[in-house]
């Protein structure tokens, strides 16, 4: 059964040294969304004013085999929203 590892980088490395086993990629690849949604929500404070946010899942010998980016960009139109709401 392969392993796989879950590492995060947030402005620090969490590298995920044990793994977790995994029938196929694919189940891996499941678990990898369903792990960065409950990182996002359960650290939501910390994960919204990191400059890079990313879960990588990476093979037994540290190959990477694909990683989920989260990129938050505030639009020109929010800056707008602020000062409407503080007149």
């Amino acid at each position: 059964m392969p392993r796989f590892h879950f590492n995060v980088y947030d402005g620090r490395q969490i590298i995920d040294r044990v793994g977790t086993d995994f029938d196929t990629f694919g189940e891996a690849r499941k678990e990898a969304f369903a792990v960065a949604g409950r990182i996002i929500l359960e650290q939501f404070e910390h994960v919204s004013k990191c400059d890079e946010w990313r879960l990588e899942i990476t093979d037994g010998d540290g190959l990477v085999l694909i990683w989920l980016e989260l990129n938050m960009t505030e639009s020109p139109a929010l800056l707008s929203l602020y000062r409407a709401e503080r007149r």
